[in-house]
């Protein structure tokens, strides 16, 4: 991968993280609801349009693909990737007590680490 492409990616997941951070304590802060993991799947949301944003316009300018197929693609990816990230949190924070602040940068280096290559190889391939 070109190195400004690279560089963008991870500015647009700094970004997307960022995001998702900002709901997930947010949701927290607001007591909505029992489980940090709750929290942390509904914030991922917010975070993963932002992404998706980013990704599409930013960092690998692929708009000649079909929108709404590749969003869609790209949600079931990433809805994949939460899946395993909110076990994470589950089972860090919920069930060993760890810090939420800890199990969700945990989860945010896997599902880093997950969906780089998945965006490589199967959303925005050339």
């Amino acid at each position: 991968m070109h190195s400004s492409t690279f560089f963008r990616y991870v500015l647009n997941g700094f970004v997307a993280t960022a995001v998702h951070y900002i709901f997930f304590n947010l949701f927290i802060y607001l007591n909505l609801f029992n489980y940090y993991a709750t929290s942390n799947f509904l914030a991922a949301f917010i975070g993963i349009f932002s992404s998706f944003i980013g990704n599409r316009y930013f960092v690998f300018r692929r708009r000649e693909h079909n929108l709404i197929r590749q969003y869609l693609t790209f949600l079931f990816m990433y809805t994949s990737i939460l899946l395993i990230g909110s076990f994470a949190v589950l089972i860090l924070s919920d069930f060993y007590k760890v810090n939420h602040q800890i199990s969700f940068f945990a989860a945010a280096l896997i599902q880093f680490f997950l969906s780089y290559y998945g965006n490589k190889f199967i959303i925005f391939r050339r």
